[in-house]
């Protein structure tokens, strides 16, 4: 979910170098990140995490962009 993705990534306003993503995670892209969080009445629409800015967005699902193993809890 987004929720998870952002639990890895540094905040935009934290962010000082990319990729803006946990030390503890890398190495990693300096790109787009899915979440499998669709966009409330959009199910063509997922929500991302940008690893170069650290922002959260969404995106269209037939883009390419990198995806990350995620999960909360142990």
């Amino acid at each position: 979910t987004i929720d998870e993705l952002q639990t890895i990534m540094v905040e935009h306003s934290q962010c000082h170098e990319a990729p803006c993503i946990a030390p503890v995670f890398r190495p990693t892209q300096s790109f787009l990140y899915w979440s499998a969080t669709t966009l409330t009445g959009f199910s063509d629409i997922a929500e991302i995490g940008d690893g170069k800015s650290g922002y959260v967005g969404n995106g269209v699902k037939t883009a390419a962009f990198y995806a990350r193993t995620v999960r909360t809890g142990q």
